[in-house]
């Protein structure tokens, strides 16, 4: 049975998620502390499947209207194509065959090349990072291992990226500061993890503050730098 409750799912599934809000009490802490690591990588891979599977259904169905829509089309003598009746009828209907909606999909997908550098051997090992899952060639490598090893701190895929992967760091800019420590932040969205930290310590000493302050707090403090 997985360790991961019905609370910390339903708060998961929110759109301005952060990790603060798994910890806001007592209960809360309890329970999260129970949770084992490798119930949250069953529910990453869970929900990659469906993920794809919702992908591959929405397809099918696109797919099974543009047929209907062609068949139409053959039956008809006032349209050659399935755009012309479309743009007849006005209406702002996206297209595109499937082979191109397949394209768009897969384009969702944000992906950094990262090489390492194996000295001892005279080698550079290149491995592509997707949507920041580590493939298990690079937790495998000897290179990344000793780096870690040397490192702890990256083990967090932001770092790790911002390092290895000059892509990534052009991408993610530091644009944040918070006290002595700059970082990237995600000024839109949810924290990354070090945002996370970063928000956690900063409402300690401001404890009626919200991500929203302290998003702004630390945006100025970097302008400031």
């Amino acid at each position: 049975m997985s360790t991961l409750t019905a609370k910390i799912l339903s708060k998961l599934n929110t759109n301005d998620f952060n990790v603060g809000i798994l910890s806001a009490d007592n209960a809360d802490r309890a329970a999260l502390v129970k949770v084992k690591p490798e119930d949250i990588d069953t529910l990453i891979d869970n929900l990659n499947q469906l993920k794809t599977y919702v992908a591959d259904l929405q397809e099918h169905k696109q797919a099974n209207a543009r047929k209907l829509l062609e068949s139409l089309v053959a039956e008809s003598s006032d349209f050659s194509t399935v755009e012309e009746l479309l743009s007849v009828l006005g209406k702002n209907v996206e297209t595109s065959a499937p082979a191109a909606t397949t394209a768009t999909k897969t384009n969702t997908n944000k992906s950094f090349e990262v090489v390492l550098t194996d000295s001892s051997n005279n080698e550079r090992h290149t491995f592509t990072i997707t949507n920041k899952m580590l493939p298990k060639a690079l937790e495998n490598d000897p290179v990344y291992q000793a780096i870690i090893a040397k490192n702890k701190e990256l083990t967090d895929v932001d770092l790790f990226l911002r390092a290895y992967s000059p892509a990534y760091a052009e991408q993610y800019p530091i644009n944040a500061k918070f006290k002595k420590e700059t970082f990237y932040l995600n000024s839109k969205g949810r924290l990354n993890a070090q945002g996370t930290k970063y928000f956690e310590a900063w409402k300690k000493e401001n404890p009626e503050g919200d991500e929203k302050a302290f998003k702004e707090a630390v945006t100025k403090a970097y302008k400031n730098v």
